[in-house]
């Protein structure tokens, strides 16, 4: 997947009862790339009398990409970079508490107590717990944070009000398949609390946005990987949604979660659209991992998701109404 450029989880956002922002609400496209460049070549686009483009990109940790897009009136840069500061706090917070690599992390704390104790964890651990146990139980185990297949799965979770206990000694977790699409949601939630209706955030594979760019709708890029993109490619509206992508060679996983076995290369991409960017990017995992038969099956059967594969062959396949 490629997001072009140009580009509420209660977090308790920031009144701004004076912000008059732009917002072209709509569940649509994105414009193409450069066009909301063409005044600015450094990227915030500003028109004298028209809405602008504001944009902040960070490295949060665990080394986590991250871009986010406001649009906004020209008269209102103080305030968005104050909503930038306020929404970029939150979730690099979030990411230090996610992080599988800081031993002082919760998940790390959760995987050193592993078949000794419950662990207490903060509200945004249970959430991200809460959309993984879907993607788990939607995939039948295809989509599993366990990282330790000969040990536990999640099935040998147990999550009580704010505490987490892994039940088999030596069982680790890692959030690494869902947190971009947990970050977005976050992100956007923020910048949302704070009275902005355009906004697109942009984690990794994940992005998940609201209303409008300064040109038109957000758009999401779905390419054949082996080089055929410029013949085999489509374009997926992504306007007030989510998507992520799970893509053979960059972020796909190598091994099946269920058995501990190498993948068959069934699929070159996956990219799964929803309303929440932590379910969008756990379940393009599990599909990727399901294959195109299965994966393209279970999507149908959920509400309100849909999904592109493209298989091993370079095919493209839609769930209906793409």
């Amino acid at each position: 997947m490629k997001l072009k450029k140009n580009t509420k989880w209660g977090l308790g956002g920031i009144l701004l009862a004076s912000l008059l922002l732009f917002s072209l609400s709509s569940f649509a496209k994105k414009a193409p790339a450069g066009k909301d460049s063409e005044w600015d070549p450094h990227g915030e686009t500003c028109r004298t009398e028209g809405p602008c483009t504001y944009t902040r990109r960070e490295t949060l940790p665990g080394n986590i990409k991250v871009e986010a897009q406001i649009v906004s009136l020209g008269a209102f840069k103080g305030d968005i970079e104050k909503i930038f500061d306020y929404a970029f706090g939150d979730v690099r917070r979030v990411a230090s508490l996610l992080d599988d690599d800081d031993p002082s992390s919760e998940v790390s704390k959760v995987n050193d107590w592993s078949g000794r104790g419950f662990v207490e964890v903060g509200p945004e651990f249970e959430l991200i717990l809460t959309a993984a146990k879907k993607a788990y139980l939607w995939t039948d185990g295809a989509f599993d944070i366990t990282t330790t297949p000969g040990i536990g799965n999640f099935k040998n979770i147990k999550i009580g009000d704010n505490f987490v206990f892994l039940k088999k000694e030596g069982m680790k977790i890692s959030f690494k398949n869902i947190i971009h699409g947990f970050l977005a949601d976050l992100l956007i939630r923020a910048i949302y609390n704070s009275n902005v209706d355009s906004a697109v955030a942009i984690v990794g594979p994940a992005s998940r946005s609201i209303g409008s760019s300064v040109v038109g709708h957000w758009r999401t890029e779905v390419g054949d990987t082996e080089g055929r993109y410029a013949k085999r490619g489509m374009t997926l509206d992504s306007s007030n949604i989510s998507t992520a992508s799970v893509v053979a060679g960059e972020n796909a996983p190598d091994t099946d979660p269920r058995w501990g076995t190498p993948l068959l290369p069934y699929c070159r991409s996956v990219t799964i659209i929803s309303r929440n960017a932590a379910i969008s990017e756990a379940l393009a995992h599990g599909v990727f991992i399901l294959g195109p038969k299965k994966g393209m099956a279970l999507i149908k059967t959920l509400v309100n998701i849909k999904g592109v594969i493209v298989d091993s062959s370079g095919s493209f396949l839609k769930s209906p109404g793409l």
